[in-house]
């Protein structure tokens, strides 16, 4: 089996030569299926795919062990995984459940290395109070079990 440290060595100094892109995750199944997923601040392009599918399958010795290649982007279901995915998505709406269970869900509002903000939705104004502006809540990514954004039609 390919190991998994190896393929990312190997990309390292390919992402390096293009800051926009950033490796999400690798994967490598007992039946030697590598999947690569990685993201741009910028999108990513099929021709990036590409290129590092090249810059691997260069590195890679077909005669030494057979293997089954996937690079991609993470789909748009997939949870966030890395911080810069949610500076990505600055603006959209997010649904993020917390580690005792708590869902919260609205505009993400900020995010760093630390963590993010959900800016949640104004509640309706009623007969016994005003509409009030809502406040930030504020997550560290450790607080968080996932985060996926909100996909709208």
């Amino acid at each position: 089996m390919i190991d998994k440290q190896t393929l990312i060595d190997i990309l390292a100094p390919r992402l390096q030569e293009t800051p926009e892109l950033f490796l999400v995750e690798v994967k490598v199944s007992k039946a030697n299926k590598i999947t690569v997923l990685v993201d741009s601040l910028k999108g990513l392009a099929v021709s990036d795919c590409i290129s590092l599918s090249r810059h691997l399958e260069q590195h890679l010795d077909r005669e030494k062990e057979d293997f089954e290649l996937e690079v991609s982007s993470p789909g748009a279901t997939e949870p966030l995984a890395l911080p810069q995915q949610y500076t990505k998505n600055l603006g959209r709406e997010l649904k993020a459940t917390t580690l005792d269970g708590t869902v919260l869900q609205g505009t993400l509002h900020a995010a760093d290395a630390e963590g993010f903000s959900l800016m949640p939705k104004p509640k309706k104004a009623t007969k016994s109070a005003p509409a009030a502006e809502p406040e930030p809540i504020r997550l560290a990514y450790a607080q968080v079990k996932q985060a996926k954004v909100v996909l709208k039609f």
